[in-house]
Protein backbone atom coordinates (compact mmCIF):
# COMPACT_ATOMS: atom_id res chain seq x y z
CA UNK A 1 0.00 0.00 0.00
CA UNK A 2 1.97 3.41 -1.33
CA UNK A 3 0.94 5.67 1.70
CA UNK A 4 2.35 8.86 3.54
CA UNK A 5 3.73 5.92 5.78
CA UNK A 6 5.27 3.53 3.84
CA UNK A 7 7.17 6.27 1.52
CA UNK A 8 8.77 7.07 5.19
CA UNK A 9 7.46 10.91 5.05
CA UNK A 10 6.76 11.04 8.81
CA UNK A 11 9.17 12.33 11.21
CA UNK A 12 9.72 10.98 14.53
CA UNK A 13 7.48 12.29 16.21
CA UNK A 14 4.77 10.83 13.96
CA UNK A 15 6.46 7.16 14.71
CA UNK A 16 6.05 7.36 18.16
CA UNK A 17 2.05 8.82 18.32
CA UNK A 18 1.73 6.03 15.88
CA UNK A 19 3.11 3.33 18.05
CA UNK A 20 1.25 4.37 20.94
CA UNK A 21 -2.23 3.87 19.17
CA UNK A 22 -1.22 0.64 18.45
CA UNK A 23 0.22 -0.44 21.94
CA UNK A 24 0.61 -4.67 22.26
CA UNK A 25 -0.55 -4.92 18.91
CA UNK A 26 1.96 -8.21 17.96
CA UNK A 27 3.74 -7.03 14.90
CA UNK A 28 5.27 -9.69 12.88
CA UNK A 29 8.28 -9.19 10.10
CA UNK A 30 10.16 -11.09 7.90
CA UNK A 31 14.18 -11.53 7.68
CA UNK A 32 16.12 -13.72 5.37
CA UNK A 33 18.36 -16.26 6.31
CA UNK A 34 20.04 -18.44 4.03
CA UNK A 35 16.79 -18.65 1.59
CA UNK A 36 14.66 -18.97 4.56
CA UNK A 37 11.98 -16.80 5.45
CA UNK A 38 12.14 -16.65 9.04
CA UNK A 39 9.25 -14.89 11.10
CA UNK A 40 10.03 -13.26 13.99
CA UNK A 41 7.30 -11.01 16.20
CA UNK A 42 7.70 -7.92 18.21
CA UNK A 43 5.15 -6.08 20.16
CA UNK A 44 4.21 -2.33 19.38
CA UNK A 45 5.99 -1.73 23.36
CA UNK A 46 9.17 -2.70 22.40
CA UNK A 47 9.58 -0.69 19.52
CA UNK A 48 8.18 2.49 21.83
CA UNK A 49 10.80 1.39 24.47
CA UNK A 50 14.00 1.47 21.72
CA UNK A 51 15.52 4.83 20.88
CA UNK A 52 14.63 7.31 18.28
CA UNK A 53 16.12 8.98 16.25
CA UNK A 54 14.93 12.72 15.60
CA UNK A 55 13.71 13.43 12.29
CA UNK A 56 15.15 9.85 10.66
CA UNK A 57 12.56 8.98 8.24
CA UNK A 58 11.98 5.53 7.48
CA UNK A 59 13.69 4.09 4.31
CA UNK A 60 10.89 2.67 1.51
CA UNK A 61 10.06 -0.96 1.45
CA UNK A 62 11.01 -1.99 -2.33
CA UNK A 63 10.91 -5.72 -4.17
CA UNK A 64 13.74 -7.04 -5.32
CA UNK A 65 15.36 -5.54 -8.15
CA UNK A 66 14.97 -8.42 -10.95
CA UNK A 67 18.37 -7.79 -11.67
CA UNK A 68 19.42 -8.68 -8.40
CA UNK A 69 16.88 -11.92 -8.05
CA UNK A 70 18.67 -13.32 -10.89
CA UNK A 71 22.21 -13.01 -9.07
CA UNK A 72 20.74 -15.52 -6.63
CA UNK A 73 23.28 -18.14 -6.63
CA UNK A 74 21.22 -21.51 -7.92
CA UNK A 75 20.13 -19.30 -10.76
CA UNK A 76 23.33 -18.52 -11.99
CA UNK A 77 24.61 -21.91 -11.61
CA UNK A 78 21.83 -23.96 -13.73
CA UNK A 79 22.29 -20.85 -16.44
CA UNK A 80 26.21 -21.51 -16.31
CA UNK A 81 26.07 -24.58 -15.51
CA UNK A 82 23.78 -25.87 -18.35
CA UNK A 83 25.75 -23.50 -21.09
CA UNK A 84 29.08 -24.63 -20.07
CA UNK A 85 27.70 -28.51 -19.48
CA UNK A 86 25.69 -28.93 -23.08
CA UNK A 87 28.86 -27.37 -25.19
CA UNK A 88 31.11 -30.45 -23.41
CA UNK A 89 28.12 -32.77 -24.12
CA UNK A 90 27.88 -31.90 -27.89
CA UNK A 91 31.34 -31.16 -29.14
CA UNK A 92 33.26 -33.66 -27.00
CA UNK A 93 33.84 -37.00 -28.92
CA UNK A 94 31.67 -39.82 -28.03
CA UNK A 95 32.76 -42.24 -25.46
CA UNK A 96 35.24 -39.54 -25.02
CA UNK A 97 34.59 -39.36 -21.29
CA UNK A 98 36.64 -41.69 -18.38
CA UNK A 99 35.35 -45.13 -19.01
CA UNK A 100 32.44 -43.83 -20.97
CA UNK A 101 32.15 -46.53 -23.35
CA UNK A 102 31.88 -49.31 -20.55
CA UNK A 103 30.05 -46.81 -18.65
CA UNK A 104 27.14 -46.14 -21.28
CA UNK A 105 26.98 -49.95 -22.19
CA UNK A 106 26.24 -50.55 -18.48
CA UNK A 107 23.68 -47.94 -18.22
CA UNK A 108 22.19 -49.54 -21.69
CA UNK A 109 22.44 -52.78 -20.09
CA UNK A 110 20.55 -51.75 -17.20
CA UNK A 111 17.64 -49.80 -19.65
CA UNK A 112 17.24 -53.76 -20.83
CA UNK A 113 16.10 -54.72 -17.53
CA UNK A 114 19.33 -56.98 -16.23
CA UNK A 115 20.74 -55.44 -13.51
CA UNK A 116 23.93 -58.14 -13.19
CA UNK A 117 26.51 -58.79 -15.23
CA UNK A 118 27.92 -62.03 -16.02
CA UNK A 119 31.17 -63.69 -16.16
CA UNK A 120 33.16 -63.92 -19.46
CA UNK A 121 31.75 -66.88 -20.96
CA UNK A 122 35.28 -68.13 -22.16
CA UNK A 123 36.87 -68.53 -18.99
CA UNK A 124 38.91 -65.56 -19.35
CA UNK A 125 38.99 -63.02 -16.25
CA UNK A 126 36.32 -60.49 -16.21
CA UNK A 127 32.96 -59.36 -16.15
CA UNK A 128 30.09 -58.40 -18.68
CA UNK A 129 26.60 -58.47 -20.48
CA UNK A 130 24.97 -59.24 -23.48
CA UNK A 131 24.25 -57.11 -26.13
CA UNK A 132 23.18 -56.79 -29.88
CA UNK A 133 25.81 -57.20 -32.26
CA UNK A 134 24.83 -53.63 -33.42
CA UNK A 135 25.48 -52.22 -30.35
CA UNK A 136 28.72 -53.99 -29.90
CA UNK A 137 29.86 -52.87 -33.31
CA UNK A 138 29.06 -49.34 -32.96
CA UNK A 139 30.45 -49.12 -29.88
CA UNK A 140 34.14 -50.22 -31.04
CA UNK A 141 33.31 -47.66 -34.12
CA UNK A 142 32.76 -44.85 -31.87
CA UNK A 143 35.76 -45.43 -30.27
CA UNK A 144 37.93 -45.88 -32.97
CA UNK A 145 36.48 -42.76 -34.28
CA UNK A 146 37.25 -40.78 -31.01
CA UNK A 147 40.99 -42.18 -30.18
CA UNK A 148 41.88 -42.71 -33.86
CA UNK A 149 40.38 -40.82 -36.26
CA UNK A 150 42.18 -37.26 -36.86
CA UNK A 151 39.26 -35.71 -37.90
CA UNK A 152 37.55 -34.64 -35.15
CA UNK A 153 34.49 -34.26 -36.68
CA UNK A 154 34.50 -38.18 -38.12
CA UNK A 155 31.33 -38.72 -35.83
CA UNK A 156 28.58 -37.21 -37.06
CA UNK A 157 28.58 -39.39 -39.83
CA UNK A 158 27.28 -41.77 -37.50
CA UNK A 159 24.57 -39.99 -36.84
CA UNK A 160 22.02 -41.43 -38.89
CA UNK A 161 23.29 -45.10 -38.11
CA UNK A 162 20.26 -47.32 -38.28
CA UNK A 163 19.36 -48.69 -34.60
CA UNK A 164 21.29 -51.44 -33.07
CA UNK A 165 19.88 -54.74 -33.57
CA UNK A 166 21.33 -58.04 -34.20
CA UNK A 167 21.87 -61.46 -32.34
CA UNK A 168 23.37 -61.01 -28.95
CA UNK A 169 26.92 -61.07 -28.16
CA UNK A 170 29.06 -60.48 -24.93
CA UNK A 171 30.79 -57.23 -24.12
CA UNK A 172 33.52 -57.19 -21.24
CA UNK A 173 32.67 -54.20 -19.03
CA UNK A 174 35.22 -54.85 -16.73
CA UNK A 175 35.73 -50.90 -15.51
CA UNK A 176 32.11 -50.46 -14.73
CA UNK A 177 30.94 -54.07 -13.69
CA UNK A 178 29.96 -53.14 -10.18
CA UNK A 179 28.02 -49.97 -10.85
CA UNK A 180 24.45 -50.25 -9.59
CA UNK A 181 21.56 -48.78 -11.57
CA UNK A 182 21.42 -45.66 -8.90
CA UNK A 183 24.59 -44.33 -10.78
CA UNK A 184 22.87 -44.30 -14.00
CA UNK A 185 18.95 -43.43 -13.05
CA UNK A 186 19.14 -40.11 -15.82
CA UNK A 187 21.12 -42.24 -18.17
CA UNK A 188 19.12 -44.90 -18.38
CA UNK A 189 16.23 -42.52 -19.62
CA UNK A 190 17.49 -41.22 -21.81
CA UNK A 191 18.84 -44.15 -23.47
CA UNK A 192 14.90 -45.75 -23.45
CA UNK A 193 13.59 -42.13 -25.30
CA UNK A 194 16.71 -43.16 -27.92
CA UNK A 195 14.80 -46.56 -27.97
CA UNK A 196 11.45 -45.29 -28.15
CA UNK A 197 12.26 -43.49 -31.57
CA UNK A 198 14.16 -45.99 -32.60
CA UNK A 199 17.28 -43.45 -33.15
CA UNK A 200 21.18 -44.46 -33.81
CA UNK A 201 24.05 -45.71 -30.60
CA UNK A 202 25.52 -41.99 -31.14
CA UNK A 203 22.12 -40.22 -30.34
CA UNK A 204 21.52 -42.31 -27.59
CA UNK A 205 24.60 -41.40 -26.10
CA UNK A 206 24.09 -37.84 -26.64
CA UNK A 207 20.53 -38.03 -25.05
CA UNK A 208 22.57 -40.51 -22.10
CA UNK A 209 24.99 -36.84 -21.86
CA UNK A 210 21.81 -34.10 -21.92
CA UNK A 211 19.88 -36.19 -19.30
CA UNK A 212 22.60 -36.81 -17.27
CA UNK A 213 23.66 -33.67 -17.15
CA UNK A 214 20.09 -32.01 -16.87
CA UNK A 215 19.75 -34.36 -13.63
CA UNK A 216 23.09 -32.60 -12.16
CA UNK A 217 22.18 -29.22 -12.88
CA UNK A 218 18.82 -29.35 -11.28
CA UNK A 219 19.99 -31.39 -8.14
CA UNK A 220 22.44 -29.23 -7.02
CA UNK A 221 20.55 -26.63 -8.01
CA UNK A 222 17.70 -27.81 -5.20
CA UNK A 223 21.02 -28.56 -2.66
CA UNK A 224 22.12 -24.30 -3.38
CA UNK A 225 18.26 -23.55 -2.59
CA UNK A 226 18.73 -25.77 0.44
CA UNK A 227 21.61 -24.83 2.24
CA UNK A 228 20.93 -22.36 5.05
CA UNK A 229 24.81 -21.49 5.18
CA UNK A 230 27.50 -20.78 1.80
CA UNK A 231 24.94 -21.20 -0.99
CA UNK A 232 28.06 -19.50 -3.08
CA UNK A 233 30.16 -22.39 -2.26
CA UNK A 234 28.04 -25.03 -3.28
CA UNK A 235 27.48 -23.08 -6.81
CA UNK A 236 31.34 -22.54 -6.89
CA UNK A 237 32.25 -26.03 -6.32
CA UNK A 238 29.67 -27.32 -8.89
CA UNK A 239 31.17 -25.08 -11.28
CA UNK A 240 34.18 -26.79 -11.48
CA UNK A 241 35.63 -28.16 -14.32
CA UNK A 242 36.36 -31.54 -13.41
CA UNK A 243 32.85 -31.73 -12.03
CA UNK A 244 31.15 -30.01 -15.27
CA UNK A 245 33.32 -32.34 -17.60
CA UNK A 246 31.99 -35.41 -15.62
CA UNK A 247 28.36 -34.23 -15.60
CA UNK A 248 28.40 -33.77 -19.58
CA UNK A 249 29.93 -37.47 -20.00
CA UNK A 250 28.25 -41.03 -19.05
CA UNK A 251 29.51 -42.26 -15.74
CA UNK A 252 28.81 -43.34 -12.55
CA UNK A 253 30.26 -40.20 -10.99
CA UNK A 254 27.83 -36.78 -12.39
CA UNK A 255 24.85 -38.45 -9.91
CA UNK A 256 26.85 -39.61 -7.43
CA UNK A 257 28.35 -36.02 -6.87
CA UNK A 258 25.23 -34.30 -7.27
CA UNK A 259 23.58 -36.71 -5.10
CA UNK A 260 26.23 -36.17 -2.69
CA UNK A 261 25.48 -31.84 -2.50
CA UNK A 262 22.04 -32.39 -1.82
CA UNK A 263 22.19 -34.82 0.87
CA UNK A 264 24.77 -32.70 2.72
CA UNK A 265 22.50 -29.59 2.32
CA UNK A 266 19.27 -31.80 3.15
CA UNK A 267 21.17 -32.19 6.69
CA UNK A 268 22.28 -28.57 7.15
CA UNK A 269 18.81 -27.70 6.49
CA UNK A 270 17.66 -29.48 9.06
CA UNK A 271 20.23 -28.57 11.78
CA UNK A 272 19.54 -25.22 11.17
CA UNK A 273 15.85 -25.05 10.71
CA UNK A 274 14.50 -28.07 11.86
CA UNK A 275 10.73 -26.64 12.78
CA UNK A 276 10.47 -26.20 9.17
CA UNK A 277 11.06 -30.49 7.64
CA UNK A 278 8.39 -31.52 6.25
CA UNK A 279 7.50 -34.72 5.12
CA UNK A 280 8.63 -34.14 1.72
CA UNK A 281 11.97 -32.67 2.77
CA UNK A 282 12.09 -36.06 4.51
CA UNK A 283 11.19 -38.39 1.38
CA UNK A 284 13.63 -36.39 -0.96
CA UNK A 285 16.83 -36.88 1.74
CA UNK A 286 15.61 -40.57 1.57
CA UNK A 287 15.38 -41.25 -1.94
CA UNK A 288 18.93 -39.58 -2.47
CA UNK A 289 20.16 -41.75 0.06
CA UNK A 290 19.00 -45.13 -1.61
CA UNK A 291 19.95 -43.90 -4.62
CA UNK A 292 23.74 -43.16 -3.27
CA UNK A 293 23.50 -46.81 -1.74
CA UNK A 294 22.65 -48.55 -4.84
CA UNK A 295 25.17 -46.84 -7.07
CA UNK A 296 27.91 -46.54 -4.81
CA UNK A 297 27.59 -47.55 -1.24
CA UNK A 298 30.77 -46.35 0.39
CA UNK A 299 28.84 -42.45 -0.11
CA UNK A 300 26.37 -43.79 2.39
CA UNK A 301 28.52 -42.00 5.20
CA UNK A 302 27.10 -38.83 4.14
CA UNK A 303 23.89 -39.85 5.67
CA UNK A 304 25.39 -39.70 8.94
CA UNK A 305 24.99 -35.90 8.38
CA UNK A 306 21.53 -36.56 9.81
CA UNK A 307 22.87 -37.71 12.90
CA UNK A 308 23.50 -33.94 14.22
CA UNK A 309 19.73 -32.63 13.58
CA UNK A 310 18.27 -35.68 14.42
CA UNK A 311 19.74 -36.05 18.26
CA UNK A 312 18.91 -32.04 18.71
CA UNK A 313 15.14 -32.77 17.57
CA UNK A 314 15.31 -35.91 18.87
CA UNK A 315 11.25 -36.19 19.61
CA UNK A 316 10.48 -35.06 15.90
CA UNK A 317 12.98 -35.82 13.87
CA UNK A 318 14.52 -38.69 15.57
CA UNK A 319 12.24 -41.76 13.91
CA UNK A 320 11.81 -40.66 10.49
CA UNK A 321 15.98 -40.03 10.16
CA UNK A 322 16.79 -43.68 11.97
CA UNK A 323 14.49 -44.94 8.89
CA UNK A 324 16.24 -43.01 6.11
CA UNK A 325 19.82 -44.14 7.72
CA UNK A 326 18.21 -47.87 8.06
CA UNK A 327 16.91 -48.14 4.76
CA UNK A 328 19.65 -46.63 2.96
CA UNK A 329 22.11 -49.09 4.64
CA UNK A 330 20.22 -52.06 3.66
CA UNK A 331 20.40 -50.88 0.09
CA UNK A 332 23.87 -50.77 0.48
CA UNK A 333 25.03 -53.20 1.80
CA UNK A 334 22.87 -55.60 -0.43
CA UNK A 335 24.55 -53.87 -3.29
CA UNK A 336 28.13 -54.23 -1.53
CA UNK A 337 27.45 -57.98 -1.29
CA UNK A 338 27.11 -57.83 -5.23
CA UNK A 339 29.66 -55.86 -5.55
CA UNK A 340 32.17 -58.19 -3.51
CA UNK A 341 31.35 -60.68 -6.05
CA UNK A 342 31.61 -59.29 -9.21
CA UNK A 343 34.86 -57.42 -9.14
CA UNK A 344 38.33 -58.13 -10.35
CA UNK A 345 40.96 -58.72 -7.53
CA UNK A 346 43.56 -55.56 -7.48
CA UNK A 347 46.21 -58.18 -7.30
CA UNK A 348 44.79 -60.19 -10.65
CA UNK A 349 48.01 -59.58 -13.08
CA UNK A 350 45.26 -60.19 -15.98
CA UNK A 351 44.21 -56.92 -14.91
CA UNK A 352 47.04 -55.03 -15.59
CA UNK A 353 49.46 -56.87 -18.07
CA UNK A 354 46.98 -57.91 -21.04
CA UNK A 355 45.76 -55.67 -23.53
CA UNK A 356 48.31 -52.89 -22.87
CA UNK A 357 48.83 -52.49 -26.74
CA UNK A 358 45.63 -50.56 -26.77
CA UNK A 359 46.58 -47.91 -24.03
CA UNK A 360 48.83 -44.53 -25.23
CA UNK A 361 51.75 -45.07 -23.19
CA UNK A 362 52.81 -48.03 -25.66
CA UNK A 363 55.63 -48.06 -27.23
CA UNK A 364 56.64 -44.05 -26.79
CA UNK A 365 60.15 -43.09 -26.31
CA UNK A 366 60.11 -40.57 -23.50
CA UNK A 367 63.05 -39.68 -23.78
CA UNK A 368 63.04 -38.75 -27.15
CA UNK A 369 60.22 -37.15 -26.51
CA UNK A 370 61.78 -34.71 -24.09
CA UNK A 371 64.33 -34.00 -26.62
CA UNK A 372 62.37 -32.81 -29.11
CA UNK A 373 60.57 -30.44 -26.18
CA UNK A 374 63.70 -28.57 -25.51
CA UNK A 375 64.85 -28.46 -28.97
CA UNK A 376 61.54 -27.22 -30.48
CA UNK A 377 59.92 -25.31 -27.59
CA UNK A 378 57.46 -23.69 -30.34
CA UNK A 379 56.31 -26.66 -32.10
Amino acid sequence: MDTAWTRGAYPAQAVVRFVSSRVDRPRTSARDCGGERVASTTTELELEAAPQVEDAPTPPRQSEPRAAAWLRPDRVFIVLALLVGLCFAFIAQPESGGDERDHFARAYQIAQGHLFTVKNPSGKTGYGAWFPRGLARDLQTLADVAYKNPDRGAFLDHLGDPAPSGPRVWVDLNNSASYGPGSFVPHIVGIEIGRIFGSSTLVRLWLARVLGLLAYVLIIGAAIRRTPWHPWLFAICGLLPAALGQASTVNADSLTIALSFFVTASALRMTAFPESIRRGDLVAAGVAGALLGLGKPPYLALVLLFAVPAWRNRDRLLKPVLTIVGVTAVLGALWASYQGTHTISQDDPKRWLSGTQGYAFHDLATGKQLAHVVSHPWD
